[in-house]
C-alpha cells in the first residue's frame, strides 16, 4: 500500500467514525430531550480552565453568541448545567 492509498484509507475510517459519533450524538441528544447544539455545548463547556463564559462556547460549539443564552437556558431547564454572572469590576 503506497502512502498516499495508506492517507486515503485513514481519512475514509476518520469520516467514518465522525458520522457514527454524530449519530450517537443525536440520539443521546434525544434520550434527554435536549437538543444536539445544547449536548456540544455540555461536551465543550468541559474543556479547558473554567466556566468558558457564552461567547467563548459559543465559538466552540460554531454558533452565534446570541442561541447560547437558548441553549443555556434548556440546559439549565434539564438541570445539567447553570449560568453565573461573570463579576466584573467597576471603572
Amino acid at each position: 500500500m503506497s502512502d498516499l492509498e495508506g492517507f486515503a484509507e485513514l481519512a475514509h475510517l476518520l469520516r467514518e467514525m465522525s458520522s457514527r459519533i454524530s449519530r450517537r450524538g443525536v440520539e443521546v441528544a434525544s434520550e434527554y430531550e435536549l437538543t444536539p447544539m445544547a449536548v456540544n455545548a455540555l461536551w465543550y463547556s468541559g474543556i479547558g480552565d473554567g466556566a468558558p463564559s457564552m461567547r467563548e462556547l459559543a465559538q466552540r460549539v460554531r454558533a452565534d453568541p446570541s442561541r447560547m443564552t437558548a441553549v443555556a437556558d434548556e440546559l439549565e431547564a434539564a438541570g445539567s448545567s447553570s449560568v453565573k454572572p461573570i463579576r466584573t469590576t467597576g471603572a
